[in-house]
């Protein structure tokens, strides 16, 4: 093997260097003089005689031809461990190829075990770390690539498609479920679209300096979507950040892992210096304004949503005025569960064969802006409870799944659900926003703020619930509370009328009624029905509906007795159902 010539700064470096930086491009040398542009005339007389005085060591520069000589180059010391590559090209991307045979230099020539890649303004950009210890492990197949040119034209196409897996750089898998190829760039899973895919396979064909035609690009394409791996559904118990990936049942800070199958990450770094949370605690006094129970439900609820307690059969409603924090609400609880677990879709896309695709792996539903609705919601009631809906993918046909997701729906007007059964009211739990944050609380930066206490936030709840079923019950017992009643009252007019009424352990109540009847408002519940929708001006339901739907009214109202009739003297149906306060009922209800 002939000797390397050392790569442009490579003297500078110190003796046993254990890092060093490289920077790639057509402005390396541009990005290299400007540190000494700071310096004074003393501090580069002495850099001069003594290269490393002060820690001042000059960056390796790879440009111009250099580029196309990285097999004959040192390009690093062979004891540096931790190589930092700086992409200087005008903000353009460096070749595949280049990059490919940089990686393959630094895996032959050095012990480096942690590569990164930055831009410019020293962003990350990937980390080539696990791909160099790959190269290392298949450095024949590597050596073709990088060295030997491979003799495509005398390969099958078994061993072309094998070289191109352990030529890319980053992992391949494919979603077979929706036909996506993903990447892993050292973050997260990343979509690689079909013409990416293409212009790869063509990238492949030049750095092995073999002939190529557009039908061999795409066959080899489609052979290398067929070998991939299926990649497995996102991990709901994690969130990625930046800077690692939270565990939301432990609340343990883990390093970025291809396993953790991440496709999303959010776009800041999670702070685990701190867990102090004034931000997130403040909002949450103002939201409750002194009510301990309504504290209590949001933190349950929130927990509910970072640890997917799906199996609860809950949803969430935060309703009320519009600026009254109910979008905090949803940004957290989107946050806590993770953007890529996370659907935005609302109660009328529920209804949608298509759009409810989009709910496959999914653990959050948010409907963050849900228009007022009227019906009998039946395919969000069987989501909410655990039975499974059919989807329609395109171009597939449709399949039955079972959807494991929590549901949170942000609305100012009340939603009517015409379930006649209680299915809905069961998993119900409206929390009210009644108040609008005054102008002198309103701050733009309020919810990146949040976002900086998230892991406060996090290590909050879980200290908060250490029994699941804690949370669980302040949920149910939150469902009766009269704000929530109060709300649902607005939506289903019955709900209000059934107010007035108690049931007894008895036979003595009020009889059932009719459009016939003799009896009046005093002493049959349908009059009673028809005279309070007559004051209310409400158009009402008929005998039917009305004896069907009041027992389940009356079970929102917080009765827990079962309503039952019998036949009294005369042949009339009699009920269990009473007046609470019959005079000053018909008194506020004419107003």
């Amino acid at each position: 093997m002939a000797k390397l010539l050392n790569a442009p700064n490579m003297k500078a470096q110190p003796t046993q260097a254990d890092s060093v930086k490289i920077l790639v491009g057509s402005q390396a040398w541009e990005f290299a003089k400007a540190p000494q542009a700071e310096q004074s005339a003393e501090e580069i007389a002495l850099n001069e005689v003594l290269p490393i005085a002060g820690g001042n060591i000059p960056p390796i520069v790879l440009a111009g031809e250099n580029l196309s000589q990285i097999d004959r180059l040192r390009i690093a010391p062979h004891t540096a461990r931790e190589v930092i590559i700086q992409r200087s090209n005008q903000a353009e991307p460096l070749p595949q190829a280049l990059i490919t045979q940089i990686c393959y230099n630094l895996a032959k020539h050095t012990v480096a075990d942690c590569v990164l890649m930055i831009d410019e303004a020293e962003q990350p950009l990937e980390n080539l770390s696990a791909y160099i210890e790959r190269v290392r492990k298949g450095e024949s197949v590597a050596e073709m690539v990088a060295g030997t040119p491979l003799k495509i034209g005398e390969s099958s196409q078994k061993e072309i498609v094998e070289s191109f897996l352990q030529w890319h750089k980053e992992p391949l898998k494919r979603d077979v479920v929706f036909g996506r190829t993903y990447r892993y760039n050292g973050l997260m899973w990343e979509l690689v679209s079909d013409e990416q895919l293409k212009r790869q396979c063509l990238a492949f064909f030049e750095a092995c300096d073999g002939a190529y035609t557009a039908s061999k690009i795409n066959k080899l394409a489609e052979l290398i979507i067929l070998k991939l791996d299926p990649i497995p559904l996102e991990n709901p118990d994690f969130v990625g950040f930046q800077n690692g990936v939270l565990n939301k049942k432990t609340g343990e800070f883990l390093p970025h892992s291809p396993d953790h199958f991440l496709r999303a990450i959010e776009n800041s770094t999670l702070n685990t210096d701190s867990t102090e949370t004034p931000h997130f605690d403040d909002w949450l006094a103002f939201v409750s304004n002194g009510h301990e129970q309504k504290q209590l439900a949001i933190l349950a609820g929130l927990y509910m949503i970072l640890t997917n307690r799906n199996e609860w059969g809950l949803f969430l409603e935060a309703s009320g005025v519009g600026g009254g924090g109910k979008s905090v609400l949803g940004q957290i609880a989107t946050i806590l569960n993770g953007q890529g677990h996370t659907a935005i879709l609302d109660l009328k896309g529920f209804e949608d064969v298509k759009s409810r695709s989009a709910l496959i792996g999914k653990t959050l539903v948010y409907s963050p802006d849900q228009k007022p609705y009227k019906g009998s919601a039946d395919e969000f009631k069987a989501m909410t409870g655990g039975d499974p809906i059919r989807v329609k993918l395109l171009y597939k046909d449709e399949i039955e799944i079972k959807v494991n997701a929590v549901f949170v729906m942000s609305t100012n007007s009340p939603l009517l659900f015409t379930d006649r059964n209680g299915g809905i009211a069961r998993r119900r739990v409206i929390i009210p926003f009644d108040r609008e944050i005054p102008p002198e609380k309103k701050d733009v930066n309020f919810i990146d703020k949040v976002k900086a206490e998230i892991y406060g936030i996090v290590q909050k709840l879980l200290a908060m619930f250490p029994e699941p079923n804690t949370a669980r019950q302040i949920l149910e017992n939150y469902k009766g509370t009269s704000g929530g009643l109060e709300i649902k009252s607005q939506g289903n007019h019955l709900i209000d009328f059934a107010r007035a009424f108690k049931v007894a352990n008895d036979e003595l109540g009020l009889f059932w009624g009719s459009n016939q009847t003799n009896k009046n408002k005093d002493q049959a519940l349908y009059q009673a029905y028809l005279f309070y929708c007559d004051c209310q001006n409400l158009k009402p339901l008929n005998l039917f509906a009305f004896k069907q739907a009041l027992p389940d009214v009356l079970k929102e109202t917080g009765q827990t007795v079962k309503v039952t009739e019998h036949r009294s003297t005369g042949g009339y149906y009699r009920t269990n159902i009473h007046w609470k306060d019959k005079d000053g009922t018909l008194k506020e209800w004419q107003g």
